[in-house]
């Protein structure tokens, strides 16, 4: 068994390692098609975050601003989309988190749209809501050494 020291050592070191993680944002729009074709931003509707060497986008819509989706890819109808779109709960069973719901998709859109995911939920009506996937800002959370030493001073 190891001694309680070395545990918290070890503790830490895997703190400070996943401390510093950069974040990517990414806006959620209402568009419209141009006469070319090519979506035009209409207004922003929300925005879209991953950690990176994460898959999960964690979604916030304005209109529902208590509430959290989940976009990751999807790896069984991928011929119809490219991610589903999943809410979650906490699940009550025992060695179970959560319990997700899927209640929309996301497909990739081609040519000169081709930076750009079509969002579309199960209930919702709206067809003309876009993810960039060209992220609007990359942010670094600082390391936990450097939050430790602050509170220090």
């Amino acid at each position: 068994m190891e001694k309680a020291g070395t545990l918290v050592a070890k503790t830490m070191e895997q703190i400070k390692e996943n401390a510093e993680r950069t974040i990517f944002r990414f806006d959620i729009f209402k568009g419209v098609a141009d006469a070319k074709g090519r979506i035009q931003k209409v207004k922003s509707v929300g925005h879209a975050l991953i950690t990176e060497g994460s898959h999960t986008y964690t979604i916030y819509l304005k209109t529902l601003l208590k509430d959290q989706f989940y976009m990751l890819p999807e790896r069984t109808h991928m011929d119809k989309y490219d991610f589903v779109i999943l809410t979650r709960e906490e699940s009550f069973r025992e060695g179970r988190k959560f319990f997700w719901n899927n209640v929309g998709e996301a497909k990739l859109l081609e040519g000169e749209n081709r930076d750009l995911l079509k969002l579309t939920w199960d209930i919702f009506a709206a067809d003309d809501i876009y993810l960039n996937t060209i992220p609007v800002k990359k942010s670094v959370l600082p390391a936990l050494e450097s939050t430790t030493s602050a509170e220090a001073a």
